[in-house]
């Protein structure tokens, strides 16, 4: 029972894992994702500290190189980690 429990959720996660990885394909949107991410740091939150703030800009920094270099899937990681920490202070 355990096993075919098991196996039935590695099925999910196997079939899921594409569409979950397959949000940003293109160097434009990655981009864009990136200049979103820099207007929201430009606009300045009084909540982010300075230490925070320097963080979040070199996540940025290299999120555009990786945009730069194609890999989307690592650069969306990081800014959705910046995104999360700016909405999250």
């Amino acid at each position: 029972m355990l096993k075919r429990m098991l196996s039935g959720f590695a099925v999910v996660l196997f079939v899921a894992t594409p569409v979950l990885a397959a949000k940003m394909t293109a160097k434009e949107e990655c981009l864009q994702g990136v200049a979103d991410v820099r207007d929201m740091l430009e606009k300045g939150d009084p909540r982010l500290g300075p230490k925070t703030e320097a963080q979040m800009t070199e996540l940025v920094e290299i999120a555009t190189h990786l945009c730069e270099q194609g890999n989307f899937r690592y650069a969306e990681s990081l800014l959705r980690i910046a995104r999360t920490t700016m909405s999250s202070e």
